[in-house]
């Protein structure tokens, strides 16, 4: 997401305006209208955005996926009776194949690294390993990242707890300078995204009573009961986690989060967490069922990714520095190469170039989308121009909702 609290943000080669107390002549605006800030700034594709995946690779990853036979060879999967069928895939193969591929086919575009966590070799089953860091991201960086989900051991084999919270902080410690609190990288926009297919847990230190996060239960617990688990690894760790993709967003390096598996379907506690970790990560899904984007098949696992590094890969969102209805309406010009492309508001995205933000509560008046479809001719471009313009007219009062026209109110 881009902003015009400090412009646009890093993934541009910027230029910034503001002018303040200034009569400018605008279309459709009185002439007297002041100008509260303008934003401009030249997109380009030189410097691609870095994507850090943090991977699940814990126990229940091995829970079937598929949900029919699959066609090719498959390693098999669990069962929820803890058998096996020989003829589906895990969760983590299908993370596997889908992964190295959207990797692949995505290089020139973002750059990748990879941390995986809730494995570790020298310790039983049940234990919580430290997180891995595979690769952080660089130029060539896809070729390890591909290359350990078709083939690393602890993809191969996955085992251990969720350990959600401790690798956000490896992900923190990876992308931001402690001293600054900024991105160590600071050239290019810096995302991460969680894929993750449980609850967190794998506290040792977490107070008890707490909620069970284990989905085989948690001794004398069962999942989601509240109570004194066998051991306070158990406990739902979801508060650490949260504070972590919290202080990701503030040094400027917001998180995705999707959720792989049925168990994320429908409300749940599950839901709930995830939702408020989405939230949390300051790129929460538009106009889905959840905040966070739900992955309950293969396809839908595809379909996430690729809505993700869309949105990453191009500048198709921007956050105005106030609500729309404090005084600010917005105009959008836009020039794709030579191109001046027509931009165009309407309450309906479906009829527009581009729109507010919004969801089931209402129009966001404080963000600005592009439309999926000029979305995707951004994504394409070599350059990109952008110039988006606010003024202090018309919105009577807040409640007003956030308004597409420069026109003069009557």
């Amino acid at each position: 997401m881009h902003t015009l609290r400090t412009g646009l943000y890093a993934v541009l080669a910027l230029g910034l305006g503001l002018a303040a107390c200034q009569a400018y002549n605008m279309e459709e605006v009185d002439p007297q209208t002041i100008v509260a800030v303008e934003t401009f700034g030249t997109y380009s594709r030189s410097k691609p955005p870095s994507l850090l995946v943090v991977q699940d690779r814990s126990g229940s990853m091995e829970a079937c996926f598929d949900q029919a036979p699959f066609g090719g060879s498959t390693r098999g999967c669990r069962r929820g009776d803890d058998s096996t069928d020989p003829s589906r895939r895990s969760r983590m193969e299908v993370a596997q194949d889908v992964m190295a591929r959207i990797v692949e086919s995505n290089a020139n575009d973002v750059q990748f690294g990879l941390v995986m966590y809730g494995y570790d070799p020298a310790r039983p089953r049940t234990n919580c390993g430290p997180p891995s860091t595979v690769a952080i991201p660089s130029g060539e960086s896809h070729q390890d990242v591909a290359q350990a989900y078709r083939s690393s051991p602890a993809m191969m084999e996955p085992s251990g707890g969720t350990p959600t919270a401790e690798s956000l902080r490896r992900a923190y410690e990876l992308l931001v300078d402690p001293d600054t609190g900024t991105p160590l990288d600071p050239e290019r926009k810096n995302y991460v995204v969680l894929v993750t297919d449980g609850l967190m847990n794998c506290n040792a230190g977490h107070a008890v009573p707490c909620t069970c996060a284990s989905e085989s239960d948690c001794g004398p617990l069962k999942y989601g009961e509240v109570g004194t688990p066998s051991s306070p690894i158990q406990c739902l760790d979801d508060a650490d986690a949260i504070a972590e993709v919290t202080r990701l967003r503030e040094a400027g390096v917001p998180t995705f989060v999707i959720g792989l598996g049925d168990v994320f379907g429908g409300q749940s506690l599950a839901t709930d967490v995830l939702d408020a970790l989405a939230e949390a990560g300051g790129v929460p899904q538009e106009g889905g069922a959840q905040k966070f984007y739900s992955a309950a098949d293969p396809d839908q696992l595809q379909a996430s990714l690729e809505a993700i590094i869309k949105q990453i890969a191009a500048p198709c969102d921007y956050e105005l520095d106030g609500p729309v209805c404090d005084g600010r309406l917005v105009k959008v010009s836009l020039r794709i190469g030579d191109e001046l492309v027509e931009t165009s508001c309407a309450p309906d995205p479906g009829e527009a170039t581009w729109f507010f933000a919004g969801g089931d509560s209402g129009l966001d008046a404080q963000r600005i989308v592009f439309s999926p479809p000029l979305c995707k001719r951004l994504a394409e471009a070599e350059k990109v121009e952008i110039s988006i313009r606010g003024v202090e007219n018309a919105c009577e009062d807040a409640s007003s909702g956030p308004a597409c026209s420069l026109a003069t109110t009557p």
